[in-house]
């Protein structure tokens, strides 16, 4: 028996417009057992993959790795030395993926080559369809220790300083012991760096370096209390972007293989978002060639803001608006008190009673582009209301052509609810749709109506869901709706992904699965184990779940693991693999007869977070600048509406800068704005907080409000950026809290731009 994972697949707004994401079965591929469901693992081709070519001195203990993927039997590896001075190595440690020896005595630069192949149970190499081995090699690049090219950043003969950025000795605060040379630079801040101009060929001693490749080391230093940075190398005008670790002590980081031309070269270390410092860069002669960089995405158009609100944290109901007798009235938002599927609905609570005679109350949307429904045959929508009276008549109804020709079902009782179904098979394109209810009682002071799960045929439009961050849900390996995000089960923060599904409807079923395949993949070069909780409520005694991962040529599935009745911790092993396509979490064992829920939560790659789904976006939240975890949606406090941004962690002696801040993707670009305005507010931070709004141009120029002091119910900060014309990012900083041992809680809301 085999299954095929289905992936979403992104198109251009069937339904809605806009890019939008739609669950689609797959097919024939699918198959049940109506008793049990066991996944048999698909097929894949052998290959042999090696380790990644490294330095060493000569004497140096050296390691070299690798391993077969695709689907494996008896099938084994078998290593060889086909180029360089020889090394010794016993015969039976050729034959094992991993082998160690000592690097040989060299003059200058040596490169030994080592291919690892595959062969069978009888000792046989085997061959591809290209009736070529299966093999691969990696290369060890022994070099003389008086061939490494030194520079400090103190040499002023090829160092320069840019931005206003110093150096610093062992009286400096900032200081970090055994810095070569006694000297290093201070943190390097936004629009800092080091610019180091090296001329080849290049005489040091009686060594002559000539033009060629070169391995490039950096070695940095960043306090442990201030968490890793994003790092940045520019050689000869090519970036290459790095993630320097906080370790406290100094780090040789190797940035890759660069090629040394003949004249004037220029590396530059430095010039983004940073706060590291850096004492040395060094270079080592490399026989390996620099890999060819991956040509530069194109960029994102950038968002153009006028005046009015950025974000107001509250639920986004997209093109959908309410209407009380064909006037629009505010209030239409998302509601967890009445769904058909997962969580929440589009709800429009009205006070009836305010109004003249109302006639109607209408849920619709147009979207920018309409609604393409060819092949369709049928819209669908779930719809109901509480406190509207007895009488409740609804109709659906859709707008077609230039001239919106008017098309709808038949007026039907609400009751408790009501699935409306219009047929819209003759139509390629609809410009409008919504629900309209009639004959309520136009006296209530408190009624509420409500729309869920619009649909074109089977694939659900609009479900009214918060965003999942590109994850799908499946029911025996076919897409299903009812993904969301919830706050009744949580590992960390207050949200988790979850799937809540009337599983009486779909009778015997296979596993349920969530899962994701962001574009791009999940990276986890140099990480040894993706963990992600999970948790099932309503779903039987017997439920268990395992972990996933799949990449283009292989994929693994550990054994599942029992589902206790506070969560699971799920862990698969990573190592030896630079990105993921895809992974997700299997349920199984689960009773169909049941009204299920099913949650994940914190998935990460060793220590780092990867998914906390806890709604935020693209906001960060950090403690002395450094990512933290916590950001979440509030509803403790708000300066309008019911939610906030909200950061909450425990700080230490020491801690300071509280940030909560957003880099949208391609930046901002403002039309008639002068003015940057939000609301921030704390709780249980001590009585001496401080705040401040700052934001960066889009150059990268750092510009503040100054810091005030927090006051009670909050504090409203501006900033002044009526001569810019875009934005990088902007944020609020808090400074000068308690450090207890006692939570405390940080909150931003209504960030509008003022004319």
């Amino acid at each position: 028996m085999s299954f095929r994972t289905c992936k979403k697949i992104m198109t251009k707004a069937l339904f809605l417009g806009a890019w939008m994401t739609f669950l689609v079965a797959c097919g024939s591929d699918v198959k049940l057992n109506t008793e049990t469901a066991v996944y048999t693992p698909e097929w894949r081709p052998l290959g042999v993959i090696a380790g990644p070519s490294i330095e060493a001195k000569p004497g140096e203990t050296v390691t070299l790795g690798g391993r077969l993927v695709g689907t494996v039997t008896d099938e084994t590896i078998l290593w060889s030395q086909v180029d360089g001075p020889e090394v010794d190595v016993p015969d039976s440690e050729w034959t094992v993926p991993a082998f160690t020896f000592k690097a040989p005595e060299v003059e200058g630069v040596a490169s030994l080559i080592f291919e690892i192949t595959a062969i069978d149970g009888s000792g046989n190499v085997i061959y591809g369809e290209d009736d070529e081995p299966l093999s691969d090699q990696v290369e060890v690049v022994v070099f003389d220790p008086e061939a490494v090219l030194f520079f400090e950043v103190e040499d002023t003969s090829v160092a320069t300083l840019v931005g206003g950025l110093s150096l610093v000795t062992e009286s400096d605060p900032q200081f970090i012991m055994h810095a070569s040379g006694g000297m290093h630079t201070a943190d390097i801040e936004p629009g800092m760096s080091v610019r180091f101009e090296l001329d080849f060929p290049m005489t040091r001693g009686e060594v002559t370096s000539q033009p060629g490749n070169y391995s490039l080391y950096v070695r940095y230093a960043i306090p442990s209390d201030y968490g890793g940075k994003e790092g940045r190398v520019t050689v000869n005008g090519v970036v290459m972007n790095t993630t320097f670790n906080a370790t406290g002590g100094w780090e040789e980081y190797r940035v890759g293989v660069v090629a040394m031309e003949q004249g004037t070269n220029v590396i530059q270390v430095g010039g983004n978002w940073n706060y590291y410092r850096i004492d040395q860069i060094y270079l080592i002669p490399s026989a390996e060639a620099p890999t060819e960089p991956e040509p530069e995405p194109e960029p994102g158009a950038p968002t153009v803001y006028g005046p009015g609100t950025y974000d107001n944290f509250e639920p986004n109901t997209g093109d959908w608006h309410a209407q009380v007798s064909w006037g629009t009235v505010p209030g239409a938002t998302l509601s967890t008190d009445w769904a058909t599927s997962g969580l929440h609905s589009l709800a429009a609570p009205i006070d009836l009673s305010a109004h003249d005679s109302p006639s109607n109350v209408v849920l619709q949307a147009y979207p920018d582009e309409g609604l393409d429904v060819s092949g369709v045959d049928t819209i669908s929508v779930n719809v109901a209301a509480a406190n509207a009276g007895a009488n409740v008549r609804v109709h659906m109804f859709t707008k077609h052509g230039e001239n919106e020709v008017w098309a709808q079902n038949e007026r039907v009782n609400l009751d408790d609810g009501v699935t409306l179904t219009l047929d819209v098979s003759g139509y390629d394109w609809v410009s409008g749709f919504g629900v309209v209810f009639e004959d309520f009682d136009p006296t209530s002071t408190d009624a509420i109506f409500y729309i869920d799960e619009l649909s074109a045929d089977t694939t659900v439009v609009y479900d009214f869901e918060p965003y999942t961050g590109g994850w799908e849900a499946q029911i025996g390996w076919a897409g299903t709706s009812g993904l969301t995000l919830s706050t009744e089960w949580s590992n960390t923060g207050e949200r988790s992904l979850a799937l809540y599904k009337d599983l009486v409807e779909h009778g015997s079923h296979g596993d349920i699965v969530l899962q994701t395949y962001p574009d791009g993949g999940i990276d986890v070069a140099g990480k040894s184990a993706l963990t992600v909780f999970a948790y099932a409520e309503g779903a039987g005694a017997s439920v268990d779940a395992h972990i996933f991962w799949k990449t283009d040529d292989d994929e693994a599935w550990p054994d599942a693991v029992a589902v206790t009745a506070s969560g699971v911790e799920l862990t698969i092993d990573v190592s030896g693999v630079d990105t993921l396509t895809g992974m997700g979490v299997r349920f199984n064992g689960v009773d169909p007869t049941s009204d299920a829920k099913f949650f994940i939560d914190t998935v990460r790659a060793d220590g780092d977070l990867i998914y906390d789904f806890e709604g935020t976006g693209q906001w960060e939240f950090q403690v002395n600048w450094s990512p933290a975890e916590g950001l979440h949606l509030s509803t403790d406090w708000q300066a309008d509406g019911n939610r906030s941004l909200a950061g909450t962690t425990v700080l230490e002696a020491g801690d300071d800068d509280i940030i909560l801040q957003t880099y949208p993707e391609g930046g901002i670009l403002l039309d008639g704005v002068s003015t940057l305005r939000v609301t921030a507010h704390a709780i249980d931070s001590g009585s001496s907080t401080q705040v401040m709004l700052w934001a960066k141009d889009g150059d990268g120029v750092w510009r503040d409000s100054g810091a005030v002091d927090l006051e009670a119910g909050g504090v409203e900060l501006t900033l002044n950026i009526s001569d810019w014309d875009a934005m990088e990012g902007f944020g609020v900083r808090f400074m000068g809290p308690d450090n207890t041992s006692s939570e405390s809680t940080y909150f931003l809301d209504q960030v509008e731009f003022l004319e």
